[in-house]
């Protein structure tokens, strides 16, 4: 073996020898660093979604927390001084308007004190429509005073005589809570009684003007004349020339008006001009009278404005119709007192985009619009492509749609 291919083979040797052992000291020192490296990004990984996750928890706590605090500031139940407790019966008299009306006899019939409060019972007894009672009972379980119902009893009243029919006898035991602190001040137990009056999100009417102008517009549509709107907006084309002299400034020529023009039609007094508030947490009608009025004692102003929506803050939209009393589907229809129009036979004579016209079961012609009653229901659509009118039908309980066509002589 020559000298210069043993001193190659000599140098390969080194460089393997070198390459590999640093090959391997690399290989071993960056694996071990990069499997480091993953776990602590791993690690990390499941610190950001813990984290992640703690804030998603904040942020429903904080939430709570608003709803929480908002419920203790305005709470909505009151308990009122032990002055009250001979106030029951105007209270359950307030309670008893509208749809919640009927006749009942009250009584007072004992009172304790239990625990640093006031119990007061009550017996009621009243005949009346179901509805209207069960309406009475919803607005006295949610109104702010504590009243518990002990017992309730119904039974169907049988009419005698010319006495409606339809009507329920209901008795019930009442147990009023008051407050029993003979230390309460009265500034303590109105303050009380403010506090509880609104709450966040209530909207309530602020005065700003008691008297002023409001003007009525119009906005020109394609083939409107003065006389026109007149008749439209002011029941008269005579009355043209009001709209005329309160527009002379922008209508040179009475006869020529423009598609898009808007004009005066007329000037109202307007006796009361409230704008909407909305209450926010921490609000009191004393602090709405400071903010809008710079008098704190103003905050009876509010209330007398607000007073329907203070006093029963119950809408009328959730309150009961139904009557277990009755039955779900009436054995004979009632009778069509109102002489309203009988679809059944009726005819579809013509129709515009926005009414249709009927002949009735007497002959007679009628235009209707959507919403309009009809004997057992009322007209729900107009469909001018068609041809053709929808009625909702209600007949003694069973629900149903009918149709009028312009091309039939009576109903589909």
């Amino acid at each position: 073996m020559s000298y210069s291919v043993r001193n190659s083979i000599i140098l390969a040797l080194i460089f393997i020898i070198f390459g590999g052992g640093g090959y391997a000291w690399l290989h071993f020192k960056f694996t071990t660093k990069t499997v480091s490296m993953l776990e602590e990004v791993v690690e990390k990984e499941n610190t950001l979604a813990g984290l992640e996750a703690s804030m998603v928890d904040y942020e429903y706590l904080q939430e709570e927390l608003y709803k929480t605090t908002a419920q203790f500031e305005y709470f909505p139940k009151l308990l009122p001084p032990e002055s009250a407790v001979q106030g029951t019966y105007r209270y359950l008299d307030k309670l008893s308007t509208r749809r919640a009306s009927f006749n009942y006899d009250f009584r007072f019939t004992g009172i304790k004190r239990e625990n640093g409060a006031i119990k007061a019972s009550y017996t009621l007894t009243g005949v009346g429509k179901f509805a209207n009672i069960a309406n009475f009972i919803y607005r006295l379980e949610n109104g702010k005073p504590i009243y518990k119902i002990g017992s309730l009893n119904f039974k169907r009243k049988l009419a005698r005589g010319t006495e409606k029919r339809g009507l329920v006898e209901v008795s019930m035991q009442l147990t009023g809570l008051f407050n029993d602190n003979k230390d309460q001040t009265d500034s303590e137990i109105a303050r009380m009684f403010e506090k509880s009056l609104v709450y966040p999100g209530m909207r309530v009417k602020i005065l700003q003007e008691s008297q002023h102008k409001q003007m009525q517009y119009h906005t020109v549509r394609a083939g409107e004349t003065l006389k026109l709107i007149a008749k439209q907006l002011l029941g008269s084309t005579g009355r043209w020339r009001e709209i005329y002299r309160l527009n002379q400034s922008r209508v040179k020529n009475p006869h020529m008006i423009y598609v898009g023009q808007k004009l005066k039609i007329v000037e109202k007094t307007v006796e009361d001009y409230f704008i909407i508030h909305e209450v926010r947490l921490g609000e009191t009608l004393r602090s709405l009278a400071e903010q809008y009025f710079g008098d704190e004692n103003r905050w009876r102003d509010i209330y007398k404005w607000n007073q329907d929506r203070i006093e029963n803050q119950i809408p009328d939209d959730i309150l009961t119709n139904y009557d277990p009393f009755r039955p779900l589907v009436l054995a004979s229809l009632p009778p069509n007192i109102y002489n309203r129009v009988n679809v059944d036979r009726s005819k579809l004579i013509a129709l515009t985009s926005k009414s249709a016209f009927i002949q009735d079961q007497k002959g007679e012609l009628k235009e209707m619009k959507v919403g309009d009653k009809i004997y057992l229901g009322f007209l729900s659509r107009i469909d001018l492509n068609n041809g053709k009118v929808i009625f909702n039908l209600n007949k003694g309980g069973i629900y149903s749609t009918a149709t009028l066509n312009l091309a039939n002589t009576g109903r589909n």
